[in-house]
């Protein structure tokens, strides 16, 4: 990891931000993401993003964006699920 430049150990103290505050939330919640199943992460993936976006139309400061950093971490954590949800099912379809 030595090779890593400026921006990609930026990249990584974001997609490391979010897997602590996965690891904190699934601590208390153990797993609930999979009961909902893809379906359920492309919804809460849809709300967060709405959330973002609607920063656009409101002509936001850079404080309000600011208040709308752990969506954005959130929105990684749902994506990721999504990705892990259909892979399992992918999976199980595929040895059924």
């Amino acid at each position: 990891m030595n090779d890593l430049s400026k921006t990609d150990e930026e990249q990584l103290l974001v997609l490391q931000e979010a897997f602590e505050k996965f690891q904190e939330r699934n601590k208390k919640y153990k797993d609930l993401w999979k009961k909902g199943g893809w379906l359920d992460s492309a919804h809460h993936i849809r709300s967060k993003s709405e959330r973002i976006v609607n920063l656009l139309s409101t002509g936001a400061t850079l404080e309000e964006a600011e208040l709308h950093i752990e969506d954005a971490v959130d929105l990684i954590n749902y994506a990721a699920f999504f990705i892990r949800n259909v892979r399992e099912a992918c999976q199980a379809t595929a040895t059924d």
